[in-house]
């Protein structure tokens, strides 16, 4: 390999380190289980439709970009088996062509829309209280087929609380909507609205 080309691949792979360094905390710190998937190569979809069809309590999703219809499908047939159910997304998927918000709406499924000053853009689903489904797999059929994506699937009680309780900050809209720099020159923030 020239070192041209492995100087470009540096960051991919540094990015890559890291991600693993995070996924050894995780599993130290938190007593956690995780499977690491990614797409095209592996079954993301599908399993997320296993993980959906397990589900026995609950299951609230914040999902940036929703398209698939047999995810969409798994949601409902949840809600219709009793598990509460309750999707988030971004103001772009109320109107989009493909998006699956109007169509869970209509079978009854808890939507909302975030308005906020940014793109809504997490990809997180909390099942039971004991599961996260996290990553940069978009509930679409080109994240599965297509896109380069990795998805989590994490089990801890613990981490799972704090996914779940960012998703009741979106759903109650009471989460940090917009920040600023407090100077150019350091990365330090502060809350606008």
């Amino acid at each position: 390999m020239s070192r041209r080309k492995f100087s470009n691949a540096a960051p991919v792979y540094l990015s890559l380190l890291a991600f693993l360094l995070v996924l050894l905390f995780l599993a130290r710190t938190f007593g956690t289980k995780v499977e690491v998937l990614f797409s095209p190569r592996d079954d993301c979809a599908a399993q997320i439709f296993h993980h959906l069809n397990e589900a026995q309590e609950s299951i609230d999703a914040a999902v940036y970009y929703f398209t698939n219809r047999i995810l969409a499908q798994a949601l409902v047939r949840a809600k219709e088996r009793g598990v509460g159910v309750r999707v988030y997304l971004d103001e772009s998927q109320r109107s989009g062509k493909y998006s699956k918000g109007r169509y869970l709406e209509g079978k009854g499924v808890s939507v909302k829309y975030e308005d906020g000053a940014g793109l809504m853009h997490d990809k997180f689903c909390i099942i039971d209280g004991g599961k996260v489904i996290t990553g940069s797999f978009n509930w679409t059929v080109a994240a599965d087929l297509k896109n380069d994506e990795n998805l989590l699937i994490i089990r801890s009680r613990k981490l799972a609380q704090e996914y779940e309780d960012q998703f009741e900050r979106f759903w109650e809209g009471t989460y940090v909507d917009e920040c600023r720099y407090k100077d150019k020159d350091r990365l330090e923030k502060e809350r606008i609205r």
